[in-house]
């Protein structure tokens, strides 16, 4: 019996033996898979990862400028100065193209970025620029001077459909900033001046070949010499569209736009050409002057008989004079010794106050510009333009609009629906609006 017991007892010993050799080769914890077994006296379980090669740092590529293959401009940017010192700051180039990226990052000039490398208009040698304390903010900016006759030109000749824009000052009036765009060299370009004429006009050229042409692509402008303008130059698909401080000022190429600035060839300048930037309203256009004594107006004197306003002022040429009319005759007639007696005086009953010209003859006007008094920008609205062959029964050619109100020394232009044949033309002032006008001017223009 003792027997028996004791080889039941070796046997089960000898299977749980076997079970336990079995258990500990298959996975899990405290097991190791074939092909799998610890090396280092650890487990899977909390053995730590094999430490790999570090990948090298792959540096993303630069971009690539990519043209636009359908634009039509083409060519590098560049800044000049004409008859002064014209101060440039904030300069900048962004493609507006596939490559989307700033050619030329904003530059203020105070280090960061680096100034882009300038060359002349006519050659590749490199040209220092001049950087110096703004002149309106010399203790915190810094800014691009360019000096009478220099040209800077910067950038690569296959740009094209770009954004360039920059902030622009002139040292004086006599200062003409040029502003440079797709060129390709130094006969092929695009050149923006502004500030001609002392500053009331600007005026975008095209140069092919050597061979400057105008266009007609001239718009009146002056700028604030007190403070910086914004310049934009968006180079489109089939278009060039000019910015002044966030206006579209010219969109060239565009046949929607349409360009009323004409040359003017007289040897007498009016004001609207001489102070204003105008150029003649129409091709060929002749300006009549009107001298003191061809001037009739409504006899009443100024307001005050203040001799500095009087009726011949509408026709001195100086948009900063004006006609002041005594309207209600506040000052009595008789009383008056510095007002009334200029050019051709009527009887002083008219019922408001008019101004206007006698000429020796019938004569044909087929445009007027007129500039209201400064100080007094509504004054105009509602007054009328007339013509008379006897002075005694008048036509109304034009009736300015009641609710107008007009901008300081701007000139309007005002194209007569038929040309008119008349030997008397006058101002007539809308009750209560003392006649007040700076400047009329009678035009003719054959269709």
């Amino acid at each position: 019996m003792v027997k028996r017991i004791l080889a039941f007892l070796i046997v089960a010993v000898m299977i749980t033996s076997l079970i336990a050799c079995d258990n500990s080769k298959k996975p899990g914890p405290g097991g190791n898979t074939p092909g799998n077994e610890s090396t280092d006296g650890t487990s899977d379980e909390t053995k730590a990862p094999e430490t790999s090669k570090k990948d090298e740092e792959t540096k993303a590529p630069d971009k690539v400028y990519q043209p636009n293959a359908d634009c039509k401009f083409i060519g590098k940017v560049g800044v000049g100065a004409v008859g002064g010192t014209v101060y440039f700051d904030d300069i900048k180039v962004n493609d507006r193209g596939p490559s989307n990226m700033e050619l030329i990052p904003t530059n203020g000039f105070e280090g960061e970025p680096e100034v882009p490398a300038f060359t002349g208009l006519a050659s590749a040698d490199a040209v220092t620029p001049e950087i110096v304390a703004d002149p309106l903010k010399p203790e915190n900016n810094k800014a691009l001077s360019v000096s009478d006759g220099t040209v800077l030109i910067t950038g690569d000749k296959i740009w094209n459909y770009y954004q360039y824009g920059m902030k622009v000052l002139l040292a004086d009036e006599n200062a003409q900033a040029d502003i440079y765009f797709a060129v390709t060299d130094d006969k092929n370009y695009f050149v923006l001046s502004l500030g001609e004429q002392g500053n009331t006009k600007a005026t975008c050229y095209k140069v092919t070949d050597g061979k400057k042409e105008n266009a007609q692509f001239t718009v009146p402008l002056t700028l604030d010499l007190e403070k910086w303008t914004t310049i934009g130059v968006n180079i489109n698909v089939d278009t060039i569209t000019i910015f002044v401080s966030g206006s579209t000022i010219l969109d060239l190429y565009n046949p929607e736009m349409v360009n009323d600035y004409y040359d003017y060839n007289g040897t007498v300048i009016p004001a609207s050409i001489a102070q204003a930037g105008l150029g003649a309203p129409a091709e060929n256009a002749q300006f009549y002057e009107v001298k003191p004594e061809q001037v009739i107006h409504d006899g009443k004197g100024t307001w005050g008989d203040n001799g500095a306003n009087v009726a011949t002022n509408a026709f001195d040429m100086d948009r900063t004079t004006f006609y002041d009319c005594d309207e209600k005759l506040d000052t009595p007639l008789d009383t008056k010794v510095n007002s009334v007696n200029v050019g051709i005086p009527g009887d002083g009953k008219f019922a408001t106050g008019y101004v206007g010209v006698k000429f020796d003859a019938p004569t044909k006007v087929s445009h007027f510009r007129y500039c209201a008094r400064s100080a007094n920008l509504d004054r105009m609205a509602g007054g009328i333009l007339q013509g008379s062959n006897d002075g005694e029964n008048w036509t109304d050619l034009y009736t300015i609009p009641s609710d107008a109100v007009c901008v300081a020394d701007k000139f309007y232009t005002v194209a007569l629906e038929e040309e008119a044949e008349f030997t008397y033309y006058r101002y007539v002032g809308a009750t209560e609006k003392y006649c007040n006008i700076s400047e009329l001017e009678l035009w003719y223009a054959a269709k």
